[in-house]
């Protein structure tokens, strides 16, 4: 019986000595917050809530599924000529397309001349700086599998805008960057779009 009168006794002696500094602390008016902040124990800091996804519209899930059956459709084409599709460069960024010594392309679904003028000028411009002729593929068993020994090395080629047929043609001044970079504009049944002599 004494063995549990002690150990009630110190708890209540660990209680008390508990007590002491939080009355000191009401006593003198500081705020717990503060005392927190003047102990050496550093206070986790919350973790904030991810953001919700927001639904993709229905306008534009249908054109990013257009692009990817687009996509699809031409690969085919790509394979027959000894090259690959969807290829990782080392950069991290993908290739659409790539025969090896012959075309990079990149793909878009999409009317140039429907689109603004700066959009249709940076999809050339992001063919000649992610995918230029001297980056290099990176070498996954995907690459292989397509290219074999043509995997980490820099990628050769003319680089190609694909896109579907252009029913009002190009823009002017997307030819005139086409050219400036060096980029062909090439539809999927062949079409190249040039600016007139």
């Amino acid at each position: 019986m004494g063995s549990k009168r002690t150990v009630g006794k110190f708890a209540d002696e660990a209680a008390e000595g508990l007590m002491k500094p939080l009355k000191k602390i009401v006593k003198k008016g500081d705020e717990f917050d503060d005392v927190a902040r003047r102990t050496d124990t550093p206070t986790p800091t919350p973790t904030p809530a991810p953001k919700p996804k927001k639904p993709i519209p229905p306008a534009v899930r249908k054109r990013m599924e257009e692009g990817n059956e687009f996509n699809r459709q031409r690969e085919p084409i790509y394979t027959a000529k000894g090259g690959g599709n969807e290829l990782t460069l080392d950069n991290g960024k993908r290739v659409d397309s790539y025969v090896p010594g012959k075309e990079i392309v990149s793909r878009k679904h999409t009317d140039l001349s429907k689109v603004k003028e700066d959009t249709a000028i940076g999809y050339l411009r992001e063919l000649d700086n992610k995918y230029s002729p001297g980056s290099t593929l990176k070498d996954t068993p995907h690459a292989r599998t397509q290219i074999g020994d043509d995997v980490a090395k820099p990628m050769r080629g003319d680089p190609i805008l694909e896109v579907p047929p252009q029913p009002n043609g190009v823009p002017e001044n997307v030819l005139k960057e086409a050219e400036r970079l060096g980029i062909t504009i090439r539809d999927s049944d062949g079409k190249v779009y040039e600016l007139d002599d």
